[in-house]
């Protein structure tokens, strides 16, 4: 009878080991898979923030060519008015 008892311990400890086994390899896999997510947000987030860049300087770009234009026609329509006002305009 300590026989068969044994046998089962040991086959309920092989079994035991295997769970554990299979539990830490799906935990691996379950945190390899976490950090290649975390990678690609990150990656995600960095290219975000380079468009965020590009698209600030092209709008600062196009708003120094608006101000320079605004500047210009404000220069226009004061000489309008000045040479309207002079006698003989």
């Amino acid at each position: 009878m300590p026989d068969i008892l044994s046998a089962y311990l040991i086959v309920i400890r092989s079994l035991g080991y295997l769970l554990v086994a299979v539990g830490s390899y799906y935990f691996i896999r379950e945190v390899i898979r976490r950090m290649h997510a975390e990678n690609q947000l990150r990656n995600s987030f960095t290219l975000i923030e380079e468009w965020v860049r590009d698209r600030t300087a092209d709008l600062e770009q196009a708003n120094k060519s608006l101000n320079h234009e605004i500047a210009i026609r404000r220069n226009i329509e004061t000489l309008l008015r000045e040479s309207d006002v002079q006698p003989g305009g």
